[in-house]
């Protein structure tokens, strides 16, 4: 009843696409924008979308609030790259999975590590080394269009009809998409406004000029605050796509951050004897149940007697990543494994991924107890 997906980008491919006086405002386009399509909103980036979104508040990004310059005067094509090598992800299977980027922006005014861990039922972003030095910066968790104003934002419990800043709200809900929870303590802006724009703004090349008709749409927003001068910061939150208010406000999620550093995002999830770990290291890392020495994105999940692991480098490193695993499970028969991977059973199990040359892909292997 859902997909989702994220735009990263990385100093292998631009933020985003710009030219011609084309995309004048698609600034923050690849920089974590999330894309989440429910089957009762499947329109909700068509029609009006692109010429009445907040183009500082894409869903997904930490994005500075300081103006920036339309690219109306821009002449041929350009595609800004970004700087940083981690960005990409990991696929278990497929209802699990993972994507993240190591994110500088533009002008290497704001920084932060950046997850977003993927289940059958939710996904669950995480942020952590987020610095802001020349304006205040948002963390935008939602700016859902309301398709003619009919769905209604609620955060918890309670209607939100202008803009108000909340401290350590614990979720929100927006009627025909799906709930909201907010993990840990964060200060939370929520807004529903109405915004006015034209195709025109946004597209004035010569060629393909758009339409200057004002076009309007009202918005419902959720953001994570950062103001100016922050350093360290971090954000956890929890989507429910296609969740209702009820099942969202009762929602108790067994999640363990094992580590939420600038280092590295470790998640684990227990469900009776169902396990399921998911890691993102942006750099070495050590932690009580999973280290690496290198760059890697791992996801592994363990049921009755079988495990799978997951493996890629979103860095793209010219060295093989060294990964141990204390699950308090012994797990002692290696099965099928991808060339890639060199896989020790045993109550720590020690895994040697090659992963030089494959380009970001996923290595998977079986274990058994």
């Amino acid at each position: 009843g859902w997909a989702y997906t994220v735009s990263t980008s990385s100093k292998r491919i631009g933020r985003y696409e710009w030219g011609n006086n084309e995309n004048n405002l698609g600034w923050y386009q690849g920089d974590g924008m999330a894309y989440l399509l429910t089957d009762a909103d499947e329109d909700q980036f068509a029609g009006d979308y692109w010429p009445t979104v907040d183009p500082y508040r894409m869903p997904g990004t930490t994005s500075s609030l300081a103006e920036r310059p339309s690219g109306a005067s821009g002449a041929g094509t350009g595609i800004p790259r970004a700087t940083q090598k981690w960005a990409g992800g990991v696929r278990l299977d497929e209802a699990h999975g993972s994507i993240g980027m190591d994110h500088l922006n533009h002008d290497g005014t704001v920084a932060a590590r950046k997850s977003w861990f993927l289940l059958p039922d939710a996904v669950i972003a995480v942020g952590s080394g987020i610095s802001t030095s020349a304006a205040d910066a948002e963390t935008t968790v939602e700016q859902r269009r309301l398709a003619d104003g009919a769905r209604t934002l609620r955060v918890d419990g309670r209607v939100v009809t202008a803009t108000e800043t909340l401290s350590n709200p614990d979720w929100a809900h927006i009627e025909g998409v799906g709930g909201y929870r907010f993990l840990g303590e964060h200060q939370v802006r929520a807004r529903v406004t109405t915004r006015t724009g034209s195709w025109r703004k946004i597209n004035s090349g010569a060629d393909t000029a758009g339409s200057a008709d004002e076009r309007t749409e009202q918005y419902a927003g959720l953001a994570i605050l950062h103001p100016k001068g922050t350093t360290d910061g971090r954000y956890a939150y929890v989507l429910l796509p296609t969740m209702s208010a009820a099942d969202t406000s009762t929602m108790n999620w067994r999640i363990e951050f094992v580590t939420q550093t600038a280092e590295a995002h470790v998640i684990k999830i227990s469900t009776g004897a169902d396990m399921v770990i998911m890691a993102n290291f942006f750099s070495p890392a050590e932690t009580a149940i999973i280290s690496a020495d290198g760059p890697c994105a791992v996801a592994f999940s363990s049921s009755g007697r079988t495990a799978r692991l997951a493996v890629s480098d979103p860095s793209r490193g010219s060295a093989p990543v060294a990964i141990t695993l204390a699950t308090g499970r012994v797990f002692s028969t290696v099965g099928t494994t991808s060339p890639q991977l060199s896989v020790t059973p045993g109550r720590r199990m020690s895994v040697r991924a090659d992963l030089v040359g494959q380009m970001g892909a996923t290595a998977t292997a079986e274990v058994r107890r």
